[in-house]
């Protein structure tokens, strides 16, 4: 995976390449082992039958969580790169940060992916996902659907994983940006659009998964999914920023310890007691104290939190989405 997520290979090619294997090869299997009720791809009993359209969305879930990972990776390193400029400390320790950044290895990166490959082997072997009948152990079709779902639960993980380790890891950069106008945000902007994209990424992945839902084995999830959905997403966004609102906060608690002694001074004092100096007048103060109380402190603007509503609505309204389908379709079959 380290190949796509350099920039030498194209995303959408590569996601839409293993999205199709998946599909051919589930495809041929399901066929050879008589679990298709047509054989041809063209037929609309094929996309009718929930092993047509479900391993097709499967497929394309299973590309989709690649690419996302590849996708966080390569935004990231822009984001380092429109960052690195502002963060203290010499080059040679910018370097070694940005190295320690895009260092996922470890041993919790593997007990993850051991814990994620085998929590879809047994979510694969529930009877709940066979309502026809579980085949046994040693069918074709069910091993291959094994491979295939604990493939999509390590990918899956391990976006979600990359995904909020570089959160965390840029939450800890925020706290080392050197300069910090409060009237501008500057380098914090690379904060936000970071968790933004988080955002748009997990609820695109999100929008798939509730497609499964309308498979029979499916139904049952959809409360529990949509609440993991949102506080994933909210979780994304707010994660990378705690540093650099920590950052902007103290630099503002800091001026308006300053601008506040400086009143004292102004009021406290009678004028004789005081050396002439060219200092702002108390009515300039006192403006430049309700000004600092007013700065915001998180490093996104308006736009930035509306467009993160409507990304977690559009994932949100996917889950309602796919539940009132379901819906309308149990009513229309009853």
């Amino acid at each position: 995976m380290d190949l796509v997520e350099s920039r030498s290979v194209p995303i959408a090619a590569f996601a839409g390449v293993v999205s199709l294997a998946f599909f051919v090869v589930g495809f041929f299997i399901a066929d050879l082992s008589e679990w298709l009720p047509d054989s041809s791809v063209l037929s609309l009993a094929f996309w009718r039958h929930v092993r047509g359209w479900f391993d097709a969305v499967m497929a394309a879930a299973i590309g989709y969580a690649l690419a996302a990972t590849a996708l966080t990776v390569r935004g990231s390193r822009r984001d380092w790169s429109a960052l690195a400029a502002s963060l203290a400390g010499s080059p040679e320790e910018r370097a070694r940060g940005e190295r320690s950044l895009f260092d996922f290895g470890g041993g919790l990166k593997h007990a993850v992916s051991i814990l994620a490959v085998a929590t879809g082997l047994t979510v694969n072997a529930l009877p709940l996902n066979w309502p026809d009948g579980r085949p046994a152990y040693t069918d074709a079709f069910f091993l291959w659907t094994s491979l295939r779902t604990s493939f999509l639960f390590w990918a899956v993980t391990r976006f979600v994983y990359v995904d909020l380790t570089l959160a965390a890891r840029f939450s800890g950069l925020g706290r080392f940006v050197e300069r910090v106008d409060l009237l501008e945000l500057g380098p914090f902007a690379v904060f936000g659009r970071h968790g933004l994209r988080s955002v748009l990424l997990l609820m695109g992945l999100s929008a798939l998964f509730a497609l499964m839902t309308l498979a029979p084995w499916g139904r049952s999830t959809s409360g529990a999914a949509i609440v993991a959905t949102l506080a994933v997403g909210c979780l994304a966004f707010f994660a990378p920023v705690r540093g650099a609102h920590r950052r902007r906060q103290e630099e503002r608690d800091a001026a308006l310890a300053k601008v506040r002694a400086a009143i004292h001074v102004r009021v406290a004092e009678p004028d004789a007691a005081r050396p002439p100096e060219p200092t702002r007048s108390l009515a300039d103060l006192l403006a430049w104290e309700a000004r600092l109380e007013r700065v915001a402190t998180w490093p996104f603007d308006a736009g930035t939190l509306v467009r993160f509503a409507l990304y977690v609505a559009i994932g949100g309204g996917s889950w309602l989405g796919g539940a009132l389908v379901e819906r309308a379709l149990g009513l229309a079959l009853d």
